[in-house]
C-alpha cells in the first residue's frame, strides 16, 4: 500500500516523496503517557457512538430521504434530537503540548502556546455593551476608561 501512495504522491518527480524521519526515542519518551491516555479513550463504544452519528448526519442530508422526511416530520424530528447514550468524553488537555515535552530540536518550529490577556471589568462591561446595543452611536461615560485595542 505504501508504494501505491508514494507514487500518486510523487506525480512527474520520481525521487522519494516520504522520507524516514530521524529521532532518537528518548526525546518523545513524554509523548507515551498522553498517547496512552488517547489511546484508552478509544474504545469500542466510542467508536460505535461516533459511527453512529456520522450514520444519523447522512441520513438527515440524504437526498433521496427528503421527500420521506417531508411526509413524516416526526421522524425527522426524532433523528434530530436523539443524544448519544454514551457521549465521548473530550479531554482538552490533550490538545496543547507543553514546552517541556517538544524535543529541544522541534523547538523553534513548533509555536509557542500565546496566553491572551484578560480584560479588565470595566472592558468586559464595555465590550458587552458594544455588542449588545443596536444603537452604538452614544458612548456611555465607563467606556472611556478601557485602553485595549480590540475591545
Amino acid at each position: 500500500h505504501l508504494g501505491k501512495i508514494e507514487e500518486l504522491l510523487s506525480g512527474e518527480n520520481r525521487g522519494p516523496i516520504l522520507l524516514p524521519y530521524q529521532f532518537q526515542m528518548e526525546e518523545i519518551e513524554g509523548f507515551r503517557y498522553r498517547c496512552r491516555d488517547a489511546m484508552r479513550s478509544v474504545t469500542k463504544q466510542a467508536i460505535r457512538e461516533a459511527r453512529l452519528k456520522e450514520i444519523k448526519e447522512e441520513l438527515l442530508h440524504s437526498e433521496k430521504l427528503k421527500t420521506y422526511f417531508e411526509d413524516n416530520p416526526r421522524d425527522l424530528q426524532l433523528l434530530r434530537h436523539d443524544l448519544p447514550l454514551h457521549p465521548a468524553v473530550v479531554k482538552p488537555h490533550l490538545g496543547h503540548v507543553p514546552d517541556y515535552l517538544v524535543p529541544p530540536a522541534l523547538r523553534g518550529l513548533v509555536r509557542p502556546h500565546k496566553k491572551r490577556k484578560k480584560l479588565s471589568s470595566s472592558c468586559r462591561k464595555a465590550k458587552v455593551w458594544l455588542l449588545g446595543t443596536a444603537d452604538s452611536c452614544r458612548t456611555p461615560p465607563h467606556l472611556l476608561v478601557c485602553h485595549h485595542q480590540n475591545v
